[in-house]
């Protein structure tokens, strides 16, 4: 108890030595900021490599993390309040209790204590990106709008360049999660790379944009659970009608099933998400071999490099208006990123 104390408190004097932003870690962009050099270095130049002779041992119960035993070891653009990292207490809880070795050493770069039991690893964060994804399944309940506009080709192509597209804004959250890692995400990675006189602001905004987002992707993919409910009644009994206010009671279940699973059920979400991840691929193999046994074929050309121009004026409006659909189905890409704490 004490010794968490001690860190914590520590931890808090680190810190507040911070300037600029709340979240600065000591090897990102130190070299664009000249307050940030400790007099070796200079703005503009690489940092120079951590040797791993010079590294020393910190004990933390069952595991050990290497960590400069010098200042001529760091790296040239450390500030003073990371050079303090080396007087901290670690606590004498084990690094299996809380997540890894890994996750030690950035909270130690970030002068941030970890409070929060690691649950997801590395696995089951893949598990939970392509669940949250939706991918095959999205494509298969929510095509109308690019079979309509443009026909099948317009569907397969849209699909591939949405997926391109989605692979480079990847690539960029996950850079920027590698420097910072935190679950706050976007308005966190705004603060901390937007300049010093709009960073409040920016924050500010980026992070209400991604708040509305959540909400409306959350309440879009509840609908789509509570109409896929009243679908499937409706197709066995036709007499009871489609009604809109039918939908709305089927999804209220879905909502408190998945508060409960939320508030009591944490700690085996990572199970269940690859109990799911199974599920997901063998249904995928089921639904392309039935479909490719028993549904009627249309010729290659039609299907690849064909685009039917329905209902707009040019080729280029019905296939804006088509990409829609597939675009949807490439959100929720930055899911894994909001579990990283």
């Amino acid at each position: 108890m004490q010794q968490d104390s001690i860190q914590k408190a520590t931890s808090v004097d680190i810190t507040a030595q911070r300037k600029g932003s709340f979240l600065r870690p000591v090897t990102v962009r130190g070299d664009s900021f000249r307050s940030e050099l400790d007099g070796s270095g200079e703005a503009g130049k690489p940092p120079r490599p951590i040797s791993t002779r010079s590294l020393r041992p910190v004990s933390t119960g069952t595991s050990t993390v290497h960590w400069p035993s010098s200042p001529a070891a760091r790296s040239s653009y450390q500030p003073e309040w990371a050079q303090d990292t080396e007087n901290v207490l670690l606590p004498a809880a084990t690094v299996d209790d809380h997540g890894s070795p890994e996750d030690l050493k950035d909270m130690l770069r970030m002068g941030r204590t970890q409070e929060m039991r690691r649950v997801f690893r590395q696995f089951s964060l893949i598990s939970f990106g392509c669940l949250s994804q939706c991918t095959w399944e999205f494509v298969l309940l929510n095509n109308n709008q690019a079979l309509q506009a443009g026909g099948p080709a317009l569907l397969f192509w849209s699909y591939i360049w949405s997926f391109a597209g989605s692979l480079l804004v990847t690539a960029s959250l996950a850079e920027m999660c590698s420097m910072v890692p935190s679950s706050g995400g976007q308005y966190v990675w705004v603060s901390e790379f937007a300049d010093k006189r709009c960073q409040s602001f920016l924050s500010y905004i980026a992070g209400y944009m991604t708040l509305i987002g959540w909400q409306c992707g959350n309440a879009s993919g509840i609908f789509l659970t509570g109409s896929l409910i009243q679908c499937i009644i409706t197709i066995y009994r036709p007499e009871n009608g489609a009604n809109m206010w039918q939908t709305v009671v089927f999804l209220l279940p879905c909502v408190a099933f998945v508060i409960l699973v939320n508030i009591y059920g944490g700690r085996a979400m990572a199970i269940s998400q690859n109990i799911s991840m199974s599920v997901h691929i063998l249904a995928l193999i089921a639904v392309v071999v039935i479909m490719w046994v028993l549904s009627p074929h249309i010729p290659t050309n039609r299907a690849l490099f064909r685009i039917e121009n329905t209902e707009w004026s040019s080729t280029a409006l019905a296939m804006l208006a088509g990409q829609a659909n597939m675009n949807y189905s490439c959100s929720y890409s930055d899911s894994p990123v909001h579990l990283v704490s």
